[in-house]
């Protein structure tokens, strides 16, 4: 069962939200997306999200069956707009924000993906478009509590962090 209440609150999630398709909007630029992610896979540190390495067997068995099933499913169309899976955003923001925080974020994200193709918002581009719909239902806000005591595992050169990597 999912927790209904989330880590962050409501407006630090549609930040989160708009941080982590700014970083699959890279990849998608690049001819990536982010594949199936779970909450876990995904860190925040200094206002940056990053993806946890993979680390032991069965995490990354686990790892290797979510993108060999995403690229088996084939993108859908928040892939082709946004860089990543509906179903990684829908669980990332469950995790972040809990289920109706997530509910009302997800409906901005399906609603940018059909207006992205439909045309509507060609002129302004993806992230504007994004923004101003996750904006015109909730106040954004960056988390703040992101900063830990340990200096090293917030640093990118940190082992057990790196950047999103996508699934061609």
């Amino acid at each position: 069962m999912s927790n209904p209440v989330g880590r962050y609150r409501a407006a630090e999630g549609a930040w989160l939200l708009l941080e982590f398709c700014a970083r699959s909007a890279e990849l998608r630029a690049a001819g990536y997306c982010t594949g199936l992610l779970r909450p876990n896979d995904v860190k925040l540190r200094e206002l940056r999200l990053y993806r946890e390495t993979v680390r032991g067997p069965i995490r990354r068995i686990r790892f290797r069956v979510l993108q060999h099933l995403h690229s088996r499913r084939g993108h859908d169309q928040h892939c082709q707009t946004l860089g990543a899976p509906r179903e990684t955003i829908a669980s990332l923001l469950r995790s972040w924000a809990g289920e109706e925080a997530a509910d009302l974020l997800i409906d901005a994200v399906d609603e940018t993906v059909d207006e992205l193709l439909n045309g509507v918002w060609a002129h302004l581009g993806r992230d504007r478009a994004l923004t101003h719909l996750v904006g015109r239902r909730i106040t954004v806000h960056a988390p703040a509590d992101h900063v830990e005591n340990d200096s090293w595992s917030r640093s990118p050169d940190c082992p057990r962090t790196r950047q999103l990597r996508g699934v061609p």
